[in-house]
């Protein structure tokens, strides 16, 4: 009692100790324990041998399925109590179902068994008392019964974590339910329904994206991604009708999106264009924009990565172009303009001693040759333009077709 006092702040006002051997008394006064494997159990430190599937198990082998953990999780201590639980909510399904717990007969022999293995507390040492307690319980219904397991986590003074200690937090969370009185079962089912109501939001009809308004606040995203959204929504996505509002007046973690009742398939139409979730929708209020008529407010919180990824999955698609794309290796193909990047390059008197040049995507380049040592400047590009004036290629080594041609070159 001291130990629970002070580890979870409550004073129990009673308490009930079940040890091994009260397993095996009540679960024979009550005909069994059903059980249900997903596996087949076979551990002989507790001497339980079970098969996959569903078992009533009591006496001695209901002993041994509340001692054994090598078999199930883990193999330790957490997972056996997780086990514990399992069998206590089983028991107490089996004392609903056969009326034990609503019919004083049934309860006194109950509590007769009870009274040989239960340790209780002064007020409730006797029959009668125990048989009351039960009668109280036969009210329960059994699905607002919870089992639950303190948060824990690994001992960080061990090396090797061999004992656990409380995650403060969260326990403390689970010890102020208990100290107030709030079911497990409720806040549970609370926020299930908490969680279908949101994903409703995402439901519906969807305006279109023209009558979509929307004011961006920038609240706590990279700088610029307020204005940066603006353009997206309005170029890419058709949302016109929609504006940068500034810095919001408090950072977010999370980008929301708030509206009035009445702005809900604008709402729905907004979250699908920008991949938002049910839980960043907000139903509020409205406010005016710029234009002086309601609109909606999304402000970007620090998670927004921007637009940008869903514009390149847009420019994947290929554009068409008119105009011609010219490669890493052309050359001026007219013999104009090929005699305008030797006089650029100062090359033209080579050419009519029979020098050979080569026309490269930047220019012209020399070759050896007669009137180059070996070892000059190579080209860095294979295709070469070698071209005489009436535009036929030369053989190899025809250096000097050109030579001694008295007519000029076309300029």
């Amino acid at each position: 009692m001291r130990t629970v006092t002070e580890l979870t702040g409550i004073t129990p006002d009673n308490f009930i100790v079940a040890d091994f051997n009260a397993v095996k008394t009540l679960t024979s006064a009550v005909g069994g324990v059903d059980v249900c494997l997903a596996k087949d159990i076979d551990d002989p430190d507790s001497h339980l041998k079970l098969s996959e599937g569903t078992h009533t198990i009591e006496g001695e082998e209901a002993l041994a399925f509340v001692r054994t953990r090598h078999s199930v999780g883990f193999g330790g201590d957490l997972s056996r109590i997780e086990l514990q639980q399992q069998f206590l909510s089983s028991l107490m399904r089996k004392l609903k179902s056969n009326d034990t717990l609503t019919s004083p007969t049934k309860m006194i022999k109950l509590a007769e068994a009870g009274t040989k293995a239960l340790t209780v507390d002064s007020q409730l040492d006797s029959i009668n008392k125990l048989k009351d307690l039960g009668l109280e319980l036969g009210k329960l219904n059994v699905k607002n019964l919870t089992f639950a397991t303190v948060p824990v986590k690994d001992n960080p003074a061990e090396e090797k974590p061999v004992t656990v200690v409380l995650k403060e937090e969260s326990a403390r969370q689970v010890f102020d339910m208990v100290k107030n009185d709030v079911s497990f079962t409720e806040v549970k089912q609370q926020k299930k329904k908490e969680k279908a109501a949101v994903a409703a939001r995402l439901k519906g009809e969807q305006a279109p994206a023209s009558e979509v308004r929307v004011q961006i606040l920038n609240g706590g995203a990279q700088s610029g991604s307020a204005q940066e959204t603006l353009k997206w929504l309005q170029v890419d996505q058709g949302v016109e009708k929609s504006e940068n509002a500034g810095n919001a007046p408090e950072v977010l973690s999370k980008t929301t999106l708030e509206y009035a009742p009445d702005q809900a398939a604008q709402a729905r139409r907004l979250a699908g264009i920008l991949g938002l979730s049910g839980s960043a929708m907000k139903p509020g209020e409205s406010v005016t924009n710029s234009q002086g008529v309601p609109a909606m407010t999304l402000t970007l919180g620090k998670d927004f990565k921007g637009p940008a990824s869903r514009s390149r999955r847009r420019r994947r698609h290929p554009t068409t172009s008119t105009s011609p794309r010219r490669t890493r290796s052309s050359a001026p193909s007219d013999l104009t303009g090929l005699f305008r990047v030797l006089q650029d390059a100062g090359q033209a008197r080579r050419v009519a001693r029979g020098e050979t040049v080569t026309v490269t995507r930047s220019g012209v380049q020399e070759e050896p040759g007669p009137g180059l040592p070996d070892g000059g400047p190579q080209p860095r590009t294979a295709p070469t333009a070698r071209r005489r004036r009436d535009g036929v290629r030369p053989a190899a080594g025809a250096g000097a077709c050109c030579a001694g041609r008295r007519r000029p070159w076309p300029s």
